[in-house]
């Protein structure tokens, strides 16, 4: 739109914690992801919530992360607050969970920032790589 008017809007279901993320997954519609107490997927035609994660039963306040792994899967990817600490990916177009890694040694161990993704075949991973930063090291 060259208006700069708003095409639509939605009310989140609870306070939004992190910046978005926006992508156009393989076998998906263009969309914009979002953490909160639960992160959700919103269509960019509709205005709609897609699906929720509420796997974790956890929040998120750091930077989601879009990445497509090393066989085609479009994921999202981002790191839960305490008690759960542990990292999610799930699948960008279903909301399903594709993997968990969870990062605490004991204590208040959260992942306080945004993963960082390595693409397949990049920096020596055939598969690719998420950097998970966490409290705990």
């Amino acid at each position: 739109m060259d208006t700069g008017a708003i095409e639509c809007s939605l009310k989140a279901p609870s306070a939004l914690w992190s910046s978005p993320v926006a992508a156009t997954p393989p076998g998906g519609t263009a969309s914009v992801y979002f953490a909160a107490t639960r992160v959700f997927s919103v269509s960019a035609a509709t205005c709609t919530i897609q699906w929720t994660f509420s796997g974790g039963k956890t929040g998120t306040w750091d930077p989601l992360a879009y990445a497509i792994d090393a066989t085609g899967e479009p994921l999202v990817l981002f790191g839960s607050n305490d008690p759960a600490d542990t990292a999610y990916a799930v699948n960008a177009v279903t909301g399903a969970e594709v993997w968990r890694f969870k990062t605490a040694n004991g204590g208040d161990s959260d992942i306080g920032s945004g993963l960082t993704i390595s693409a397949p075949g990049a920096n020596g991973f055939a598969d690719g790589v998420a950097y998970v930063p966490s409290k705990d090291g």
